[in-house]
């Protein structure tokens, strides 16, 4: 499967003085922990803040979030904020929830 190409967005924010950058792609798969280390702290150097990086987790993708989560791992929280966005399967009508 061929990646499709990034998309990069820049918007001025508030009077113009900042821009908000918003970037979208697809990767063959995750990145090695030293680029992708490399990369976050470019990114938060530049922005002065940490990068707010979200994972989906689900059921049936565990072995992506895995890698992720290794390539993202020895990165410190002042240059990364890891967020879970947690996707849980749709349940069958009249199956109820334990736990």
């Amino acid at each position: 499967m061929r990646p499709n190409p990034f998309r990069v967005y820049l918007q001025p924010e508030g009077d113009g003085s900042l821009t908000s950058v918003r970037l979208f792609g697809s990767v063959v798969t995750a990145l090695p922990p030293c680029e992708m280390g490399r990369w976050i702290r470019q990114l938060a150097t530049w922005s002065d803040s940490p990068v707010e990086l979200a994972l989906p987790v689900e059921i049936g993708t565990a072995w992506w979030f895995e890698l992720w989560t290794y390539a993202v791992s020895d990165i410190p929280a002042r240059h990364l904020q890891l967020r879970f966005r947690l996707h849980r399967p749709d349940r069958k009508r009249g199956q109820r929830h334990v736990g």
